[in-house]
This record gives structure tokens, C-alpha cells and sequence, in this order.
């Protein structure tokens, strides 16, 4: 009988356990519930995520493809533009060259000119000297004739 009791008692507790037993069954159940819905948005945002990063990726190598183009463009640009300084350079070196020789062609003919000059005016002096002296001769043949023709 005490073992019919103590099966009857329990029964008993079982009886009165089961609700609380049903209500944790109810939320494990909820619980797991929970869990498959949380996994399902992880892995939609998980999946998501994975498209972005794909996404991120072929435009990071676009950039890059872009970044070495205007890099090429850019250094030729350099090149050029060191190519027609060089150029510019050599040509305005050419020009003040030939203006040096025709400014020393200038300087020639002007000094040539100055010689001349300087030969001509020690030429005019020497006549003007020479014409001082028959004028003095002159004066003085002057003189005598007027001395001769008034006596």
C-alpha cells in the first residue's frame, strides 16, 4: 500500500507537474522557434552581407584598373610636357643664340663705322692743318704783295 501511495502520490505530481512541464515544453518550443528565426535573419544578413562584399570587391577592382589608367595617362603627361620644355628650351637657347650673332654682327658693323669715322676725322684734322698752314703761307705772300704794291 505505501508503495501504491507513493505511485498514487506521483501520479499525483506528475499531474500537477505536467502544466509546468507543458509550459517549459511551450517555451523551448518558442525558444527554438526563436532561434531558427534569429539563424534564418543571420544568414539572410550573412548573405547579404556576402553580395555587398562581392559588390565592394569589383568596384574596388574597377578603381584600381581606373587608378593605374589616369596613373599611365598622368606620367605620360609628365613625359610630354618635359618633352616640349626641353624643346621650348633648346629653341629659345637657338634664338638667343642667333640674336647674339646678329647683335654682335651689329656691334661689328657699328664698331667698323666708329673706325671709320675716327680715320676720317684725324684725316680732316690733318687737311685742316695742313689748310691752316697754306693759309698762313697765303697771309703771308698777301702781305708781301701788299707791301710790293705800295712801293
Amino acid at each position: 500500500t505505501a508503495s501504491i501511495a507513493t505511485a498514487a502520490s506521483s501520479d499525483a505530481a506528475s499531474v500537477i507537474d505536467a502544466p509546468s512541464k507543458l509550459g517549459e515544453a511551450e517555451e523551448i518550443g518558442e525558444l527554438v522557434s526563436s532561434l531558427k528565426e534569429s539563424k534564418n535573419q543571420n544568414e539572410d544578413t550573412i548573405q547579404h552581407l556576402q553580395q555587398q562584399l562581392s559588390k565592394m570587391e569589383s568596384q574596388n577592382e574597377v578603381v584600381k584598373a581606373e587608378r593605374h589608367n589616369w596613373k599611365t595617362k598622368h606620367a605620360r603627361m609628365e613625359r610630354l610636357d618635359y618633352e616640349m620644355i626641353e624643346k621650348m628650351a633648346a629653341k629659345a637657347f637657338e634664338q638667343l643664340h642667333s640674336h647674339s650673332d646678329t647683335v654682335q654682327e651689329e656691334a661689328d658693323y657699328w664698331k667698323g663705322k666708329y673706325e671709320q669715322m675716327g680715320q676720317l676725322y684725324n684725316e680732316l684734322v690733318e687737311n685742316n692743318g695742313d689748310l691752316a698752314e697754306e693759309n698762313g703761307q697765303l697771309l703771308v705772300k698777301c702781305e708781301q704783295l701788299e707791301e710790293v704794291g705800295r712801293k
